[in-house]
């Protein structure tokens, strides 16, 4: 019974390691939370809500988008910056 006892408490000590070290994001889509969760601090969740999307992106660079490669941003910053 001592053993089982020992493994608990190592499992749990393992799992708030973990716990602690990781970042969790929810968000609309699969891409925006991706986005949220890598500008989360370890340990820390974000909620990005539907009528945030818009503010929460404004100050990202469009090359931040999942896929989007310098072969589209480009024309794109280009295009915003003359307006």
């Amino acid at each position: 019974m001592v053993n089982a006892d020992r493994l608990e408490a190592e499992a749990v000590t393992r799992f708030e390691t973990v716990r602690d070290a990781m970042n969790t994001a929810l968000a609309p889509n699969r891409m925006l939370a991706a986005m949220a969760a890598a500008a989360t601090a370890p340990g820390a969740t974000t909620v990005l809500e539907a009528r945030d999307v818009q503010t929460w992106l404004r100050p990202r660079l469009v090359a931040a988008l999942h896929q989007v490669g310098p072969a589209f941003s480009e024309p794109v910053v280009r295009r915003t910056s003359r307006l």
